[in-house]
């Protein structure tokens, strides 16, 4: 084929001579219609794409969003979004240091610990903690039998009687789990043996009603829960499995919770007539007609630093909890955020272990709090005591507490909410549904409610990059818009956004988030589309490109009927073009004779591919 030269062109490899109308080239890529990701009832622009961020009451763990599943999740952050509309964390208060709390209980409207194989009792009043008196032996398990506080250890049984505030220790009586059933008080000992009484204070009161066939140590705790008959019996919570305990046979038999043999089982817990059992990071749901996986582990799972395990299932009213134990980290946070909040350290520490807890009304998980730069994670427990209903931790740094409601109520419809100073969340990353084309990003519009003294910052990441950019702050309520990128906007495949929160001096007032708006365009990229006329008559032809004119309209049709796609050259001020298309349309006009010689129209349009 001979190059192409002005006045010629090469289509679908053949020269054709061109009319004296100039080619013309026109755009052809469509410009694409407005979607509205999220809430559509907050979009308020006409031209631009809108992915608004106003409802979070799905809950963390979705790293990497589906438009039609994950409207409502996020990826991870301490902001509370249980009720719609985001705000600050609970704030979580310092109890006073004693050691790593092995167990919390409440007994006659007081608050007990177990540390360090010593009892305390908190003391509302001088807000400090009692010393009750030590036990005999390490530390195995508690319980509340016949108005005293039972305390089982390796080597013996310690009753305290709080009303005479004295101790009565009975060695050779240790194990490993304490539960109480029909009025007695069950015992499995260091050898795995079942055994019961009345009278804890009485050492040979002990009566053997059987063993759990296992290696000792492998029972990890006994819980009262329903038996398929539908009674509630004595069930122990093993390394393999739930089994439940026929008094009258004296026996321990498998249900139908089984799973593979793992030293991580965490304790076990009852909320709402289910029974929730830990292992790893996976949380068992069973009712003893099905057992569903309801851990933090679904989805796209934690942070790498909360890669731990769940050390035990705490029950409240209207939420449970999930106690993330520490877990070791390499090293420290990728993720830069340069602002004045501490928002680094309080996402993503960089320190060498952390704990976390976790809460649920049910049907997701939102982060509680989140215990940075301790060492170790001590039980966790909803009590009331004192004419308080909270929530008590314990970890390396001291103990702590959160105030919960007794019913299932927004925090900014309670008059006596107390909120943490700041709080920060990250959305999870979105496409918009068109992973693979560029979008323009034009702004961010937050509507917020912030108090005086207030603040609500928003940061933005791109195409799955650690680094944040700061896009703005809101200190006035009501809604303000943030240009992104200039005049020129910001060309972005993916996106997600960190909000951060801090409130005033008064804990009783925080800021809330109604909604952040992204606006944005679908950009797809420019494709070209072509009309050429086409000279086919003699003698032109045959002087022009050397072809009688019914032979080129002959492989014009035959290229245009074949439906295939071409390759399109002709010659531009700056050189040789050339593109692969696809014949749109083909026009005849002014043919003259029977071999159909005249004008012919070619549409044609740039194929991507």
């Amino acid at each position: 084929m001979e190059r192409t030269r002005e006045g010629v062109i090469s289509l679908y490899g053949v020269n054709y001579p061109l009319a004296q109308r100039p080619l013309v080239r026109r755009a052809i890529t469509p410009f694409p219609q407005k979607v509205v990701t999220g809430d559509y009832r907050r979009s308020d622009h006409v031209v631009e794409s809108e992915w608004v961020s106003s409802d979070f009451t799905g809950g963390l763990g979705v790293l990497f969003a589906e438009p039609t599943r994950h409207l409502d999740r996020y990826w991870f952050g301490s902001l509370d979004g249980r009720y719609r509309y985001l705000t600050l964390p609970p704030l979580v208060e310092s109890r006073g240091t004693i050691p790593v709390v092995q167990r919390f209980l409440s007994f006659a409207d007081r608050i007990y610990a177990l540390a360090a194989e010593t009892l305390y009792r908190w003391e509302e009043e001088t807000q400090s903690w009692s010393d009750l008196g030590s036990v005999l032996g390490a530390f195995s398990d508690v319980a509340i039998y016949d108005g005293r506080i039972v305390v089982l250890t390796t080597t013996g049984t310690s009753v305290y009687d709080a009303d005479l505030d004295s101790w009565t220790h009975v060695p050779g009586a240790g194990g490993f789990a304490l539960g109480v059933w029909d009025d007695k008080l069950f015992r499995i000992d260091m050898q795995n043996r079942m055994l019961w009484t009345i009278d804890p204070t009485d050492g040979s009161s002990w009566q053997m009603a059987g063993k759990f066939p296992a290696p000792p140590g492998y029972t990890r705790q006994l819980i009262p829960y329903f038996d398929a008959a539908g009674d509630i019996v004595l069930h122990a919570v093993a390394r393999d499995g739930l089994y439940a305990y026929d008094f009258a046979a004296q026996r321990f038999y498998p249900t139908g919770l089984q799973y593979p043999e793992t030293d991580q089982v965490g304790r076990a817990a009852v909320w709402r007539g289910e029974l929730y059992v830990p292992v790893g990071l996976s949380i068992y749901k069973y009712n003893t007609n099905a057992v569903t996986v309801v851990g933090p582990d679904k989805d796209d799972g934690l942070p790498a630093h909360l890669s731990g395990r769940v050390q035990q299932v705490v029950a409240g009213h209207g939420l449970w909890f999930a106690v993330i134990a520490v877990a070791q980290q390499s090293g420290g946070s990728t993720s830069h955020i340069d602002t004045g909040l501490p928002i680094e350290t309080a996402l993503f520490p960089g320190v060498s272990v952390t704990g976390a807890i976790l809460m649920s009304p049910g049907i997701a998980f939102h982060l509680l709090t989140q215990r940075s730069g301790v060492s170790e994670m001590g039980d966790v427990a909803a009590l009331s005591g004192n004419g308080t209903y909270r929530l008590w931790g314990s970890d390396s740094l001291g103990v702590w507490s959160v105030d919960l409601p007794v019913g299932l109520h927004n925090p900014l419809q309670n008059p006596t909410q107390r909120y943490a100073p700041e709080g920060a969340l990250i959305t999870a990353w979105w496409d918009m549904g068109w992973s693979e084309l560029d979008k323009l990003a034009l702004g961010i519009d937050v509507d917020a409610v912030v108090p005086d003294g207030c603040e609500v910052s928003v940061y933005v990441g791109w195409d799955y990059r650690e680094q944040w950019e700061y896009v703005g702050s809101v200190t006035a309520t009501g809604k303000q818009r943030f240009r992104i990128g200039g005049t020129e906007g910001h060309h972005f495949r993916a996106a997600r956004l960190l909000i951060a929160m801090r409130r005033g001096v008064d804990p009783s007032v925080a800021p809330l988030l109604r909604s952040c708006v992204l606006t944005y365009l679908r950009v797809p990229r420019l494709l070209w589309g072509w009309e050429v006329v086409l000279q086919l008559t003699d003698p032109y032809c045959r002087e022009t490109v050397g072809v009688p004119a019914h032979e080129l309209i002959r492989r014009l049709e035959e290229a245009a009927t074949s439906r295939v796609a071409g390759t399109f050259r002709y010659h531009d001020e700056g050189g040789v073009i050339e593109k692969r298309v696809f014949i749109t349309e083909l026009v005849a006009s002014e043919v003259q004779g029977p071999r159909r010689e005249g004008r012919y129209s070619v549409s044609l349009i740039e194929l991507e591919s």
